[in-house]
């Protein structure tokens, strides 16, 4: 039998000649991946093309939405494909928090936004949680001057760690959930406007304000601002107190919580070039305070009111009064109760007016108030129809022409 001096020399031996072959093994196999990406540079056609063509092909076949996943499995195709992901940063420019665990965003996060280089940059964030989107918002500071759209779908998160601007923001979409507001500061929500002077599209969905004390801002670029949908009313637009917006086109307000004072002053002092206008009010009791407002809005071409089911033919009636009110109305959707026959010929009245002008009118009443609906009147409206005019009076579903 070997003595032990012996055997641990054996052993050695054998080590040293286990090593050399793992090396040769490494070496083989390093050849072997290197012979298969090379074939596959030769055989494959996305290889082939100039990079600026295999790089285009990768980004369409991108979905148009943020895709952080798909776009993450390019590079571990093979080399060559590797070598286009990584050479084309516009791929890391669209960045989503959809699919990713929370806890690995901030670090993926990190990873994109060296690859995209300097390129703009648009983010979503709709699932992360509060410790993941403060390191986020750390990580994000030294590119904010890359974003140009920001959407945040998400409750629960600290707004007011964004303490830097974003000077090259053009569309910012801040949403809560049906269950729970987005709660923020006013004042937060303005100096994040004043620190976005390129911002063009605002959209504040299920917002609500803690205080109403913000600095005034007069904001030269905003063009169009949505506090809420229509459908949901629920965002409030007390922010409007603290604003003007000289360049606005559209507004959407879903929750009229301001007072009409405060509307018409926001007009007054703004003086935009509105072009479409969506309101959810509270009662008709409003509707001489809506038509001043109307009255500075000269090229107001879409207008959609709700009036939460209340009777609209007060509105009608002021609208009537005031025939040199929106010259350039084109589309015309309106809400509520009309409980008279003279209810309804006050609106053909308005738009007999508007005949030369009006392309679309739609009246959504209640069922009920279909009794009222002559057929004198029908053969009225139908006979604006037949000049072109496209009209609904009826419920959302039934045209009572």
């Amino acid at each position: 039998m070997p003595s032990a001096n012996e055997l641990r020399g054996l052993i050695e031996d054998l080590s040293k000649v286990v090593a050399l072959q793992r090396e040769i093994l490494e070496e083989l196999e390093h050849q072997l991946r290197s012979a298969k990406s090379d074939l596959n540079t030769l055989v494959d056609p996305v290889a082939q093309l100039p990079l600026e063509l295999s790089s285009e092909i990768f980004m369409q076949c991108l979905s148009t939405t943020a895709d952080m996943q798909a776009a993450a499995l390019l590079p571990c195709v093979c080399r060559s494909w590797s070598d286009i992901a990584l050479a084309t940063p516009s791929l890391w420019t669209t960045i989503s928090d959809d699919g990713v665990p929370a806890v690995k965003f901030p670090q993926l996060f990190e990873i994109w936004l060296r690859r995209g280089k300097n390129l703009p940059l648009s983010l979503s964030l709709r699932h992360i949680d509060p410790v993941a989107f403060a390191d986020t918002v750390e990580a994000l500071e030294e590119h904010a001057y890359r974003v140009q759209e920001l959407e945040i779908l998400r409750v629960g998160l600290d707004l007011g760690q964004i303490t830097y601007p974003f000077t090259a923001l053009e569309t910012l979409t801040l949403e809560g959930s049906k269950q729970e507001f987005l709660a923020s500061s006013a004042s937060e929500m303005v100096e994040m406007l004043r620190g976005a002077s390129k911002l063009v599209e605002c959209n504040l969905l299920r917002a609500y304000y803690r205080d109403h004390t913000p600095s005034d801002l007069t904001h030269c670029s905003l063009q169009h601002l949505r506090l809420g949908r229509l459908e949901d009313g629920h965002s409030s637009a007390v922010i409007l107190r603290h604003l003007t917006l000289p360049s606005l086109q559209t507004l959407c307000i879903s929750r009229f919580d301001i007072s009409t004072t405060d509307f018409l002053q926001f007009f007054t002092r703004s003086s935009p070039p509105l072009r479409s206008l969506e309101l959810r009010l509270p009662v008709s009791d409003v509707a001489s305070e809506t038509i001043a407002c109307l009255k500075l809005l000269p090229d107001l071409a879409n207008l959609r009111i709700i009036y939460n089911w209340d009777n609209v033919g007060t509105f009608f009636d002021k609208l009537a009064a005031a025939p040199d009110v929106l010259p350039a109305l084109r589309d015309f959707w309106i809400s509520g109760y009309l409980r008279n026959l003279a209810g309804y010929q006050r609106v053909l009245d308005v738009l007999t007016r508007r005949r030369k002008t009006l392309r679309s009118f739609h009246l959504v009443v209640a069922e009920e108030d279909e009794d009222h609906f002559s057929a004198d009147v029908g053969a009225a409206f139908r006979e604006l129809v037949g000049e072109g005019m496209e009209i609904h009076i009826g419920t959302a579903v039934k045209n009572f022409l």
